[in-house]
């Protein structure tokens, strides 16, 4: 069992830093181009939502919109699936203007909630529902980093231990054959 733990902590460790070197990918990136991963989906006629993965200038925003239509809306003409964009950084795009607007922000950490009707007066044809989380780059690239630089922490050994060197169990009691799966120690004399 410890040689199945190990493994799955080293493929762990790995995924682990893989996203952390994606995320510091995107956090240079993210000055010059903003990225946006949106899906589309649709629950009726008259509801749609979209779910929207964004990196621009240092955050990341994950925001989920819901638009509850007053007629309903031919299947046709909704967007559905999964959409991504790409698009040159200008100064005058904000990150944060959702979070500003409707919410709170901190240390690029942020929460805002946006409530929007079409039009404000009269008929109304549309309400909108946006949540959006802010948070910054440097926060996923350190959290995802801290597993892998764990490892070596975790591995470090007790002296005078001796472990198989097949399933990693513990030999101080039989130093001459493994117990759990019956291979001879290294070094042992036949």
């Amino acid at each position: 069992m410890p040689a199945v733990k190990r493994r799955l902590f080293n493929v762990l460790a790995a995924m682990s830093l893989a996203v952390s070197v994606a995320s510091a990918f995107l956090w240079a990136r993210s000055y010059w181009r903003l990225d946006s991963v949106q899906y589309f989906f649709s629950k009726s006629g008259t509801i749609k939502g979209k779910e929207m993965f964004t990196s621009a200038k240092g955050v990341l925003k994950i925001a989920h919109d819901v638009t509850i239509e007053a007629q309903p809306v031919a299947p046709g003409t909704r967007p559905l699936g999964l959409r991504r964009l790409s698009w040159e950084m200008t100064s005058e795009v904000d990150p944060l203007a959702d979070v500003r607007a409707s919410g709170w922000h901190w240390l690029g950490f942020g929460y805002g909630r946006s409530v929007e009707s079409y039009p404000s007066s009269g008929t109304v044809e549309w309400t909108w529902h946006r949540d959006t989380f802010v948070f910054p780059h440097a926060m996923v690239v350190l959290l995802f980093a801290l597993f892998p630089l764990m490892l070596p922490i975790m591995r470090r050994r007790h002296p005078g231990v001796v472990s198989c060197p097949r399933c990693g169990y513990d030999m101080r009691a039989t130093p001459k054959r493994c117990p759990e799966c019956g291979t001879a120690a290294v070094g042992a004399g036949a």
